[in-house]
């Protein structure tokens, strides 16, 4: 009667593969030693490297990818079909790590076409890292020229998103008596805090106040409690740059 062969031990088994895993790594070009890049294959192993994913990314003509990239590129879910589209969007990444930021912040190739489109140049795939996490879509460039704001290019298009200026927030500032201003001037009294109704305040108050002003006076905090104030201990000059320079003293604190 035949003799049954024991089954393998599960633990030989494991080694097998594992020993395995390693020469059909180096066969796709990476000569990893078990003593010197233990952690690194342990970080490949667990995340779902093989050799085959290995040898397509090596494939997709940004090089050959390293140990670290071909984590990062599994971990993200970066597949050969995904880098080919980038490629072929307008705006193609030309590194492995281009191709992990711009999945990690899930852009995809059509938002890579509808930026192309928006007609601001030539985006860059830096441009499309900056837009998308800022959440810049092709609609919120339309909102803005529709209101009259016209970014002259994707960086004042960034910081315009960046610090909150909206169609609203422009046209409260219209009405508060400060029209057709740049998008500098969007940006920098957005980004100092001004609001349409300090605006307002300040034009209502001081009639010739003009842009700079109004970013001095926000700045240092000119309201009506310190024109009251500055009154009440006898200071009654109404300009407002010497009002701006009596709270930068400091002698009412």
């Amino acid at each position: 009667m035949p003799v049954a062969r024991p089954s393998a031990d599960p633990q030989e088994a494991k080694q097998s593969g594992g020993a395995d895993y390693i020469q059909k790594m180096r066969d796709a070009g990476y000569p990893l030693d078990l003593n010197k890049d233990l952690d690194t294959l342990v970080s490949m192993r667990s995340i779902g490297v093989t050799p085959e994913y290995a040898k397509a990314m090596a494939g997709v003509g940004l090089g050959t990818p390293a140990p670290r990239d071909l984590i990062s590129l599994k971990a993200v879910g970066v597949t050969p079909e995904y880098v080919a589209e980038l490629r072929s969007s307008g705006i193609p990444p030309t590194t492995f790590r281009e191709v992990i930021s711009e999945r990690s912040l899930g852009i995809t190739p059509e938002y890579a076409k509808s930026v192309s489109a928006m007609g601001m140049g030539s985006p860059t795939v830096h441009d499309l890292v900056s837009l998308k996490s800022q959440g810049i879509t092709p609609e919120y460039l339309a909102t803005l020229r529709a209101a009259g704001i016209n970014p002259k290019d994707l960086h004042e298009l960034t910081s315009l998103k960046a610090v909150g200026v909206t169609p609203e927030f422009a046209k409260g500032m219209t009405d508060a008596g400060y029209p057709n201003l740049s998008t500098h001037d969007l940006v920098s009294l957005r980004a100092q805090g001004v609001t349409p109704e300090y605006a307002r305040w300040l034009k209502q108050t001081f009639h010739d106040a003009d842009t700079h002003t109004l970013r001095q006076a926000s700045v240092f905090h000119v309201d009506a409690d310190f024109v009251a104030k500055a009154k009440a201990h006898g200071f009654d000059n109404a300009s407002i740059d010497k009002l701006v320079k009596l709270k930068m003293t400091g002698l009412l604190d």
